[in-house]
């Protein structure tokens, strides 16, 4: 399992592609240092440490942690703004 199947499986998200994946939910990729996602109108971001980029309200860890633990990261959300 990747970190990108890690976060469809929690969210529910569609995969069938590492680049599927990436064209359908991925935030302004030229404009983060972490690869950033969205999905319902908030923002996630798979990586072992809390994220630094600004997209939408404080990052959080995520509630549901149980793929990330699978791949070795956590999940973390920032709410839309």
């Amino acid at each position: 399992m990747t970190r990108l199947e890690a976060i469809a499986a929690t969210l529910g998200l569609e995969y069938e592609s590492n680049q599927h994946f990436k064209n359908e939910y991925q935030y302004q990729s030229t404009r983060t240092k972490k690869q950033i996602f969205t999905a319902g109108g908030n923002y996630f971001c798979m990586n072992v440490t809390k994220p630094t980029d600004e997209v939408g309200n404080d990052w959080a860890l995520y509630p549901d942690q149980f793929w990330a633990e699978k791949v070795g990261s956590k999940l973390w959300i920032s709410k839309e703004v």
